[in-house]
C-alpha cells in the first residue's frame, strides 16, 4: 500500500465523515441525552438533599455516565451506521469505489476514521459527564455520590469513552454487512438495550456469564470497579478486542467480496 495512495483515502474518508449534516446532528443528539441526564442528575441530588437521612441511605448514584453513557454508545452507532450504510442508499458507494478501488484500503481507512472521531468523541462525553457528576453531587457522601474522590473515577471514565469506541466500530462492520441504515439501528438497538433485559431473565449461571460479556457492562470492569466481577480488566479488554475484530472482520471479508 503507497502512502500516498493511504493518506489520501483517509483524508477522503475524514472529508466525508466532517461534512455531512448528520455528523452533527447525531453529535448534537449526544449532547442534549448529556444535558438531561444531568437535570435528571441534578434533581435527584435535590431531592437527596431534602430527605431524611434513613432514605438517604438508600439512594442511587447521581452519576450523570451511568444514564448518558449508553446513550452516547447508540449515538455514535448511529453515526457509523450512517456514515456507511447511507452510501449504499445514495449510491455514492460506486463513486468512492472509483476513486479508491483496493477495498481493504478503503475498508482500513474508514476503520482508523471512524475508530479514532469515536474515540475523541466518546472520551469527550465521558469526560463532561464526569465534570457534570462533580459540579452537581459536590462533597456529598456516598451512595448519592459515585466516588470517595473524584480521582477515584478516572480509570471508569476512560473505560467509557473506550468502549463507545468499540460500540462504534461494531456499528461500522454490521453497517457495512447489512448495507442498511434501518437494520444497523436495530441490530445494535438490541444489543444495547433489549439483551440486557433479555439477560436478566435468564438462570442465574447464564445471565452472569452473558451479562459479563454485553457492551454496556464491560466500561466498570475493564475499569476494575466491579469487585468479583466475572472478567478481569485484562479480560474485558479481550472481549473487546473480540468484538472489533469480528465486526470490522466479517465487514472487510463480505466488502472485499461481494459487488457494490
Amino acid at each position: 500500500m503507497r502512502t500516498a495512495v493511504w493518506t489520501d483515502v483517509v483524508a477522503s474518508e475524514w472529508a466525508k465523515l466532517r461534512t455531512v449534516r448528520s455528523t452533527y446532528y447525531v453529535l448534537g443528539a449526544a449532547l442534549v441525552a448529556l444535558a438531561l441526564t444531568s437535570v435528571i442528575a441534578f434533581l435527584m441530588t435535590a431531592d437527596w438533599d431534602n430527605s431524611p437521612p434513613s432514605e438517604q441511605a438508600i439512594f442511587a448514584s447521581a452519576d450523570v455516565g451511568l444514564l448518558s453513557t449508553p446513550f452516547s454508545m447508540f449515538c455514535l452507532a448511529v453515526l457509523a451506521g450512517l456514515a456507511v450504510a447511507g452510501e449504499y442508499g445514495t449510491g455514492m458507494i460506486r463513486t468512492s469505489l472509483v476513486a479508491a478501488p483496493q477495498r481493504r484500503t478503503m475498508m482500513l481507512a474508514r476503520t482508523v476514521v471512524l475508530g479514532g472521531g469515536a474515540l475523541v468523541a466518546g472520551q469527550v462525553l465521558a469526560w463532561l459527564s464526569f465534570l457534570a457528576t462533580w459540579l452537581i453531587v459536590g462533597d456529598r457522601p456516598r451512595p448519592i455520590s459515585p466516588w470517595e474522590t473524584p480521582t477515584d473515577m478516572i480509570p471508569l471514565v476512560v473505560s467509557h469513552g473506550l468502549v463507545v469506541m468499540v460500540v462504534a466500530l461494531v456499528a461500522f462492520g454490521i453497517a457495512t454487512v447489512l448495507r442498511s441504515s434501518a437494520g444497523t439501528l436495530v441490530t445494535m438497538t438490541a444489543l444495547l438495550f433489549v439483551v440486557p433485559v433479555i439477560a436478566m431473565f435468564l438462570p442465574s449461571s447464564w445471565r452472569d456469564r452473558v451479562s459479563a460479556v454485553l457492551l454496556t457492562n464491560l466500561p466498570r470492569q475493564l475499569a476494575g470497579e466491579v469487585p468479583g466481577a466475572l472478567l478481569s480488566p485484562v479480560g474485558a479488554g479481550v472481549v473487546l478486542l473480540v468484538y472489533v475484530v469480528l465486526a470490522v472482520g466479517v465487514g472487510t471479508a463480505v466488502f472485499s467480496r461481494r459487488d457494490a
